[in-house]
């Protein structure tokens, strides 16, 4: 039995997580560079050099996610709705309080973006769950 073509929506997500992958590793990387030092202050170049291990760890898993994805992998399909409803909610939600307080310097460009955010977790959720894609990932496992 072979595998069933990948939609261009999954390959597409599939590539934002390679590319969320190289970013977080890179970061993780670079909070380790010395060259740091001479730009932030000592205390917050040790903060972000004792999150290192945990930027590089989420930077993995976004790897094995997108991997999952490319080869069209159900549970890379369940992770990423996983993923993008907890950043709906958990960056979301506080966000949403922050900007309705400073409501009154009107709409600014962080706000957009949240919006924004909040769009696309809500797209990729819908796209992935509706009935042909999840078809797609049955078949395939």
């Amino acid at each position: 039995m072979s595998k069933p073509t990948r939609p261009l929506g999954v390959t597409l997500l599939a590539f934002l997580w390679a590319l969320s992958t190289v970013l977080l590793l890179g970061a993780a990387f670079q909070m380790r560079l010395e060259t740091l030092a001479y730009t932030l202050p000592q205390s917050v170049v040790a903060e972000l050099a004792r999150r290192a291990p945990f930027v590089a760890f989420f930077g993995i898993i976004c790897g094995i996610i997108g991997f999952g994805l490319w080869t069209i992998q159900n549970w890379a399909r369940i992770l990423t709705i996983i993923c993008c409803f907890l950043h709906f909610f958990f960056a979301g939600g506080p966000f949403l309080v922050f900007f309705l307080a400073a409501a009154d310097k009107g709409i600014n460009r962080a706000f957009v973006i949240w919006i924004l955010e909040v769009a696309l977790d809500a797209i990729i959720i819908w796209y992935l769950m509706r009935p042909a894609i999840a078809k797609v990932f049955h078949e395939a496992w």
